[in-house]
């Protein structure tokens, strides 16, 4: 129940008007994973309020930071910047996120998407994310995977940022 009204509020905060949204006191993220059978990949979208993504992506540069920048070095950044924070294992294998595409919409939110052709599907899938730990003590992460008939759902935070799944 708390996972659902969790991901209400962050669906409700994404839909205020701008200036509600310059101090917003919700620190949340919101990756979906989702196998496509067709493709044998996995889709991966991530969700953050755009303000607090600069502000990590600056954090971890040390330089400031714009997303809405299109520049190699940002995609860089951003890509480097995930990599290191949410990790898939498949058998103890780290899966390479590769990057498909950015959208920011109203300057609020920032839309990432990103895929992987699993290398090895077998029984456990470990899944670390650390996403703006690094920023704010009370910042929660949730997600959403689908995999086949599987399909869970999860919130991490500063003490719980790893996840299992056996199948």
């Amino acid at each position: 129940m708390l996972k659902l009204f969790s991901i209400i509020l962050f669906i409700f905060i994404s839909y205020l008007p701008n200036n509600y949204q310059v101090l917003h006191p919700v620190h949340i993220s919101v990756t979906n994973i989702e196998y496509n059978k067709n493709t044998k990949k996995f889709a991966v979208s991530i969700k953050l309020f755009t303000d607090d993504f600069e502000r990590a992506l600056s954090k971890n540069t040390g330089k400031a930071t714009k997303v809405t920048d299109n520049d190699i070095i940002t995609g860089k950044n951003i890509n480097h910047y995930i990599n290191r924070r949410l990790i898939i294992r498949f058998a103890n294998k780290i899966q390479k996120l590769k990057f498909v595409r950015k959208t920011v919409k109203d300057n609020n939110t920032t839309w990432l998407y990103y895929e992987f052709v699993p290398t090895n599907i077998s029984g456990k899938i470990l899944i670390t994310n650390k996403l703006m730990f690094n920023l704010y003590s009370d910042q929660k992460n949730l997600l959403i995977y689908s995999y086949l008939n599987i399909e869970e759902a999860y919130k991490f935070d500063e003490n719980n940022y790893k996840f299992e799944i056996s199948f």
